[in-house]
């Protein structure tokens, strides 16, 4: 698996920059030049699929898994320069719209969820969102979708004391249930008591997890596929 980090503080994924092949730090326009050439990687990886008349990388057709992982996406989506701030938006939307069926698969995180951070254009593409404790139900919606904390699925009815409490959503094929399952491991383990209910709704899965990362980001959105 190969990895590429977007860290403004460099601090906060330090622990695995020895397996990252890039570390990117405060710089926007690197970061921009940096998901460029990932975005170039990605066409290379779907000429070869074309090749090879595949539609999506598998195990075993020699192209390893690419995770890459931003924290805090809003020094890159908002920051001062708006030129440059819309410039990483709009090649990071392309990067997470096509990027897991080629192998290249995108973590995001930030502590502030607001459509200005994470327009609904970019939120909507991934297919896993966690949110930690929000401060408001219009954040917890940031994340979640519209709608979801007027149903009484709101992060800001999670405990501030329990460390780690957080919903989670997905997009289902097959409707009809709610559940209370283990998290996937990502960047950090995570675990979850089991247990079901009913979703009226019929069209989305809310978990509601207990993690163990303690790494206190308040909002991530995941975009993975079943073999991760």
């Amino acid at each position: 698996m190969k990895l590429t980090l977007f860290d403004p503080k460099l601090v906060e994924l330090a622990a695995w920059q020895g397996s990252a092949a890039r570390l990117v730090g405060p710089n926007v326009e690197e970061a921009i030049d940096v998901l460029k050439g990932l975005i170039s990687e990605l066409d290379d990886r779907y000429l070869t699929l074309l090749a090879n008349r595949a539609r999506k990388v598998t195990e075993g057709d020699g192209l390893p898994l690419h995770l890459v992982g931003i924290e805090e996406l809003a020094y890159f989506t908002n920051g001062p320069d708006r030129k440059a701030a819309q410039a990483f938006s709009t090649l990071l939307r392309d990067f997470v719209a096509r990027g897991r069926a080629g192998g290249m698969v995108t973590v995001a995180t930030t502590q502030k969820p607001s459509a200005d951070v994470v327009p609904t254009f970019l939120r909507d593409l991934f297919g896993f969102r966690w949110a930690l404790r929000c401060s408001t139900p219009e954040a917890s919606d940031t994340i979640l979708g519209r709608g979801w904390a007027s149903q009484g699925y709101s992060a800001t009815s999670i405990d501030p004391t329990v460390r780690g409490v957080l919903l989670s959503i997905t997009m289902r094929a097959r409707a009809g249930a709610i559940r209370r399952r283990r998290p996937r491991r990502l960047l950090s383990p995570a675990a979850a008591p089991s247990g079901r209910r009913t979703d009226p709704a019929g069209e989305l899965a809310l978990n509601r997890a207990i993690s163990r990362c303690g790494c206190g980001w308040r909002a991530a959105w995941v975009q993975a596929e079943r073999r991760i």
